[in-house]
Protein backbone atom coordinates (compact mmCIF):
# COMPACT_ATOMS: atom_id res chain seq x y z
CA UNK A 1 0.00 0.00 0.00
CA UNK A 2 0.83 3.38 -0.32
CA UNK A 3 1.04 5.06 3.10
CA UNK A 4 -0.01 8.68 3.67
CA UNK A 5 2.71 10.82 3.53
CA UNK A 6 1.76 12.45 6.90
CA UNK A 7 2.47 8.59 8.69
CA UNK A 8 5.46 8.30 6.57
CA UNK A 9 6.94 11.22 8.23
CA UNK A 10 5.69 10.41 11.91
CA UNK A 11 7.77 7.20 10.91
CA UNK A 12 10.98 8.38 9.60
CA UNK A 13 10.65 11.02 12.22
CA UNK A 14 11.85 8.52 15.22
CA UNK A 15 8.80 9.64 17.12
CA UNK A 16 7.31 6.81 19.61
CA UNK A 17 6.48 3.29 17.70
CA UNK A 18 3.88 2.80 20.71
CA UNK A 19 1.63 5.02 23.02
CA UNK A 20 -1.17 5.70 24.56
CA UNK A 21 -4.53 7.26 23.45
CA UNK A 22 -6.98 9.06 25.88
CA UNK A 23 -9.91 6.75 24.34
CA UNK A 24 -10.48 3.19 22.51
CA UNK A 25 -8.34 1.42 21.78
CA UNK A 26 -6.41 3.20 24.40
CA UNK A 27 -3.31 1.70 23.34
CA UNK A 28 -1.09 1.36 20.07
CA UNK A 29 1.92 -0.35 18.78
CA UNK A 30 2.88 0.59 15.52
CA UNK A 31 4.26 -2.74 13.47
CA UNK A 32 7.73 -2.29 11.83
CA UNK A 33 7.32 -0.84 8.22
CA UNK A 34 8.89 -3.70 6.83
CA UNK A 35 6.83 -5.80 8.03
CA UNK A 36 3.16 -4.07 7.26
CA UNK A 37 2.71 -6.39 4.18
CA UNK A 38 3.12 -9.51 6.34
CA UNK A 39 1.01 -8.75 9.11
CA UNK A 40 -1.86 -8.11 6.71
CA UNK A 41 -1.41 -11.27 4.98
CA UNK A 42 -1.43 -13.04 7.80
CA UNK A 43 -3.96 -11.23 9.20
CA UNK A 44 -5.91 -11.83 5.87
CA UNK A 45 -7.07 -8.00 5.77
CA UNK A 46 -7.99 -8.05 1.79
CA UNK A 47 -9.59 -11.07 2.19
CA UNK A 48 -11.77 -9.94 5.69
CA UNK A 49 -11.63 -6.20 5.12
CA UNK A 50 -10.95 -5.44 1.52
CA UNK A 51 -9.34 -1.55 0.73
CA UNK A 52 -7.89 -1.82 4.42
CA UNK A 53 -4.11 -2.15 5.10
CA UNK A 54 -3.09 -2.25 8.48
CA UNK A 55 -0.39 -0.53 10.26
CA UNK A 56 -0.69 -1.40 14.14
CA UNK A 57 -2.24 -3.19 16.79
CA UNK A 58 -3.61 -2.43 20.30
CA UNK A 59 -2.29 -5.44 21.91
CA UNK A 60 -5.85 -6.39 22.84
CA UNK A 61 -7.50 -7.82 19.23
CA UNK A 62 -8.33 -4.53 17.41
CA UNK A 63 -6.21 -3.41 14.61
CA UNK A 64 -5.44 -0.09 12.89
CA UNK A 65 -6.12 0.11 9.53
CA UNK A 66 -6.01 3.16 6.61
CA UNK A 67 -9.80 2.59 5.12
CA UNK A 68 -10.44 3.00 1.82
CA UNK A 69 -10.87 6.61 2.35
CA UNK A 70 -7.61 7.10 3.91
CA UNK A 71 -9.23 7.42 7.40
CA UNK A 72 -8.16 5.26 10.32
CA UNK A 73 -10.29 2.54 11.74
CA UNK A 74 -9.89 -0.23 14.26
CA UNK A 75 -10.55 -3.50 12.72
CA UNK A 76 -11.27 -6.45 15.09
CA UNK A 77 -9.10 -9.06 14.44
CA UNK A 78 -11.85 -11.31 15.04
CA UNK A 79 -14.86 -10.68 13.03
CA UNK A 80 -12.73 -8.57 10.83
CA UNK A 81 -15.32 -7.07 8.15
CA UNK A 82 -15.56 -3.40 6.66
CA UNK A 83 -19.34 -3.26 8.28
CA UNK A 84 -17.79 -2.79 11.87
CA UNK A 85 -14.62 -0.83 11.29
CA UNK A 86 -14.66 1.90 13.99
CA UNK A 87 -13.83 5.35 12.64
CA UNK A 88 -10.92 6.81 14.95
CA UNK A 89 -9.63 9.61 12.74
CA UNK A 90 -9.78 11.27 10.04
CA UNK A 91 -6.15 11.22 9.06
CA UNK A 92 -2.72 10.41 10.86
CA UNK A 93 -1.97 13.85 12.04
CA UNK A 94 -5.46 14.07 13.34
CA UNK A 95 -4.88 10.59 15.48
CA UNK A 96 -1.15 11.70 15.96
CA UNK A 97 -2.54 14.98 18.20
CA UNK A 98 -4.94 12.19 20.53
CA UNK A 99 -1.27 10.52 21.31
CA UNK A 100 -0.85 11.30 25.05
CA UNK A 101 2.56 12.83 25.71
CA UNK A 102 4.13 11.48 28.86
Amino acid sequence: MNLPADFKRYLESGSPRSGELPDFPLWFEIWPLEEMDQWNRGYKVEKYAPGFYGFAGDGGGEMYAFGPDGRIYALPLIGMEPKVAKLLAESWTELEKRIVKT
